[in-house]
């Protein structure tokens, strides 16, 4: 990789290394990069150090737990190329993936994807900042239409979400629903009394 400092490579130098790694794959970096860009993009920016401090994913593929990585390489906390190619190894092991375009249309199947169809903000520094000290709940336009509208009608004011949270390809319901209910009706209840969240 060369001299890169102690900040690692940045995301082109990565991107390079991922594209001369493909072919040892069996893929060819014409169909299949572009697809990985847009993946990892998503996942870490294509950054070395990047880290989910809900899940403590990290590295540039997102592994979780993060130490799945030390099977291609014992510099895996800081070397792009170790985290690269466990994180090739991983999209052509896994039976749902097999490559980084089907990789890429599994995870743009997912629903709900990021916040666009609402969810909580964990606290922390993540895409953006939540300083609150706690989840902070994140509202589509509609959502808050509905929010409105039953704020303008007389009675008390409930919430309903359908969430299902995934960790892999495992469903984690039960610890989520708990604290999602528990969400629910502190917004319910701080809305009722005039406060908008």
């Amino acid at each position: 990789m060369g001299d890169l400092g102690a900040h690692g490579p940045s995301a082109k130098q990565a991107q390079d290394i991922a594209r001369a790694m493909l072919p040892a794959f069996g893929w060819d970096p014409a169909t299949q990069m572009p697809p990985l860009i847009k993946l990892w993009n998503g996942e870490s920016g294509w950054r070395w150090n990047a880290l989910n401090a809900s899940s403590g994913a990290y590295g540039i593929p997102q592994a979780l737990p993060a130490g799945k990585m030390a099977s291609a390489g014992s510099d895996w906390r800081t070397n792009a190329a170790t985290q690269i190619k466990w994180g090739l190894g991983y999209i052509k092991n896994r039976p749902d993936y097999g490559s980084p375009a089907a990789a890429w249309s599994k995870w743009l199947s997912r629903s709900p994807h990021w916040y666009d169809d609402g969810g909580y903000l964990p606290t922390g520094l993540s895409l953006v900042a939540n300083g609150t000290g706690s989840p902070e709940p994140v509202f589509t336009g509609s959502q808050w239409a509905d929010i409105k509208a039953a704020k303008s009608s007389a009675g008390p004011t409930s919430l309903q979400a359908d969430v299902k949270v995934y960790v892999g390809d495992r469903e984690i319901a039960d610890i989520v629903r708990t604290e999602i209910h528990t969400h629910e009706q502190d917004t319910a209840t701080a809305i009722n009394n005039g406060r908008w969240v």
